[in-house]
């Protein structure tokens, strides 16, 4: 080998033990014995899969405690890392950090949802070949459904973790202000380099989607509230028949630049606007195609006769009577519409812009909002029982980060599951 290939090698054979050190350890699982077997016991089904993986490749989680992780790596022995501050993963935060020594340095390692590390990469680590290719093998394996991670890594300086945890005990006198914490978690989750990213399969139970396909008949709308990417959330919707090839799916993103700069303007976003022109433009061929009795759109009927008048609306104006007469008259095809959570953000800032986005999605056949924090989901409950106060809602989840939703909803099912049983009694509440 050449001095630089050797170089090279090194440096993907460093990449690789400190991925592998990374998902054996930036997780909650405990661990107990059965048998002589290691049995991983985690919040997180996705983590004790990922633990057991690690321990597969040689990097055995094998003791936990507070302060201390024992790691049993197949080729260098027992490693024991001291762990100075754990950083822990919520709906909101969407990552999960440990920060601990490693020999005699301060390592910390984040493991978490591609936009959330990508925006607290260090430019320079953006502009590489390697988060290239990882972003769009990622990228491809949300198109198939799988849910994706990445895994992110960075040393820190002795005196920059002094100064950090200084801030840090003093902010924790303020537990209420979460805000607070969020930012000074902020300033040590920052300029990371990428190590790598994981891939999970989540199987569909079986006959979803004959269930799906049963709810839709009855005219049930449905809303799809999750925390999956788009790509994700567009392959499972296929999947389990809540979406359809032969129908006019919107998708309404943040483009590649934006996630990579992470650039979201808190104004109300261009992306709506764009989305309400190009459903104005498929309403108009909609009707093109679907108008063999030549109606004329622009007149609607009069209750006091069977003559008709001219209406003032146009397809410019996305309101409610003209959407409705469009449906009666079966003149507007199929449409579903997949949503960002940033751009869910920017839209309820905006009153109007909301009442025009809700006007149009209720006479799509799915609406499936993607990244969504257990706060946006409730909101989007809130949100569709003030546009229509005689809608009744029914939400269901099977995980802690669907409770508020839950609670907002007129009716509340939570599925008991491997997410403790919090779910299950957020829904068995008395409605007044």
């Amino acid at each position: 080998f050449k001095k630089q290939e050797l170089t090279l090698l090194e440096d993907e054979i460093y990449l690789i033990d400190e991925f592998w050190k990374a998902i054996a350890l930036t997780n909650e699982c405990m661990v107990s014995e059965e048998k002589g077997d290691l049995k991983y016991i985690g919040t997180s089904p996705d983590d004790n899969e990922l633990v057991k993986t690690a321990c597969n490749q040689g990097y055995k989680l094998f003791s936990t405690s507070i302060d201390k992780k024992m790691v049993r790596i197949c080729r260098d022995g027992e490693y024991s890392f001291e762990i100075l501050h754990v950083l822990g993963f919520s709906s909101e935060r969407r990552r999960m950090s440990i920060i601990f020594r490693d020999k005699k340095k301060i390592k910390i390692y984040c493991k978490g949802a591609d936009l959330e590390i990508i925006k607290r990469l260090s430019p320079k680590v953006k502009q590489t070949k390697r988060f290239e290719i990882l972003s769009t093998e990622l990228d491809n394996f949300s198109k198939f459904g799988y849910r994706t991670l990445m895994v992110a890594s960075k040393i820190i300086k002795e005196s920059d973790y002094r100064t950090w945890i200084d801030k840090i005990r003093k902010g924790e006198k303020h537990q209420k202000n979460s805000r607070l914490m969020e930012k000074l978690y902020d300033l040590i989750e920052c300029d990371f380099d990428l190590l790598g990213g994981t891939v999970l399969e989540d199987k569909l139970q079986n006959k979803v989607p004959d269930t799906i396909s049963a709810l839709k008949k009855a005219d049930i709308k449905i809303w799809v509230l999750t925390g999956d990417k788009m790509d994700t959330v567009e392959n499972i919707g296929i999947s389990c028949n809540l979406l359809s090839y032969d129908e006019k799916i919107f998708k309404i993103k943040l483009s590649t630049q934006q996630v990579k700069n992470d650039d979201v303007s808190e104004e109300p976003s261009i992306e709506i606007q764009n989305f309400l022109s190009e459903f104005r433009a498929f309403l108009e061929l909609s009707i093109n195609n679907n108008n063999k009795n030549n109606i004329n759109i622009y007149q609607i009927k009069n209750k006091k006769s069977e003559n008709y008048e001219k209406s003032s609306m146009n397809l410019s104006d996305l309101n409610y009577e003209f959407l409705s007469d469009l449906k009666e008259k079966n003149l507007i095809n199929d449409f579903s519409i997949i949503i960002e959570s940033p751009l869910l953000n920017n839209l309820f800032r905006d009153d109007e812009l909301t009442e025009k986005f809700l006007t149009v999605a209720q006479y799509a056949s799915t609406v499936l909002c993607c990244r969504a924090s257990p706060f946006q989901k409730s909101q989007v409950v809130q949100k569709i029982k003030k546009f229509n106060p005689k809608a009744i809602t029914l939400a269901i989840g099977d995980g802690r980060n669907d409770i508020s939703m839950l609670m907002e909803a007129n009716i509340g099912v939570g599925i008991f599951g491997e997410e403790e049983s919090k779910i299950g009694r957020a829904s068995c509440r008395e409605r007044v």
